[in-house]
């Protein structure tokens, strides 16, 4: 059964009653973020935003990076340029957060949700401002172990080497490529997340006074969930029943979207 006949929350053919946003972020590089916000995105039909694709990309296309994947290369590019030019991290920042508030969107990222959640945006200059109207917003922060997170990295760097997309891999497969990962690696890994996670932040502490705003209350809408042990579809379902107990979705739409997450964990590609 294709999954519109089985799930369909078209919001042309059943406009949910509640227009939201739901913003997913993470403590450290391979937490999942960005397949929980894919799946998310699949389930509703939201459009997606993710800042970090776009400083990815700009790493690229300035010769920092040799790919997407090049953490060595993105830290490098955001160590050069943007902690020397932090208006390139505010505009990126205001057209996610400007997409976020207008609705119908999953966005990833750590500024730019922690932002959008306290009803600020910023302008060109980092300067921070009011949103005049903010639909409500579902913030989820994940974490996972460190070893965990970097092995998940490597594995997505050693399939999209192989040019194989993640959602088509077995489980089996999957945790051949990991065990086959050395120490080294592994090792390597974890400290260029620890650099990278480390940059970015200052660069946003001193742009937004971010790590003021975590401290804030109301930063995220769930305890941090941590993904070590689970499934992408057990992550979301947890997320699928608290947007349910927020009454931002209805029952009946969190029993299809659990009765899809359910079918999808059954029958894993």
């Amino acid at each position: 059964m294709a999954f519109s006949e089985l799930f369909s929350l078209n919001h042309e053919e059943e406009p949910s009653p509640i227009t939201f946003s739901i913003g997913i972020t993470n403590d450290v590089h391979g937490a999942g973020s960005t397949t929980t916000a894919r799946l998310l995105t699949e389930i509703f039909h939201f459009e997606y935003s993710d800042p970090g694709d776009v400083t990815r990309q700009m790493a690229v296309d300035a010769d920092f990076a040799q790919g997407l994947e090049d953490d060595q290369g993105v830290l490098h590019y955001e160590r050069e340029v943007v902690t020397r030019h932090p208006q390139i991290d505010a505009q990126i920042d205001r057209e996610v957060i400007t997409q976020a508030a207008r609705g119908n969107c999953v966005l990833e990222g750590n500024a730019a949700v922690i932002l959008a959640k306290a009803g600020l945006i910023p302008n060109k200059e980092g300067n921070l401002s009011p949103l005049e109207s903010l639909p409500p917003i579902f913030t989820v922060l994940l974490t996972c172990q460190e070893r965990v997170a970097a092995q998940r990295v490597l594995l997505r760097k050693e399939l999209r080497r192989r040019n194989i997309d993640p959602s088509t891999v077995s489980p089996e497969t999957r945790q051949v490529i990991i065990d086959g990962l050395n120490e080294e690696q592994v090792n390597r890994q974890m400290n260029i997340s620890r650099q990278r996670k480390k940059t970015t932040r200052q660069n946003w502490d001193r742009l937004y006074g971010l790590s003021k705003l975590e401290k804030g209350e109301g930063a995220f809408d769930l305890p941090p969930i941590d993904t070590t042990n689970l499934t992408p579809e057990q992550v979301v379902s947890q997320i699928i029943i608290a947007l349910k107990d927020k009454s931002l979705i209805s029952q009946e739409k969190a029993q299809e979207a659990l009765a899809y997450l359910s079918s999808r964990s059954q029958n894993p590609h």
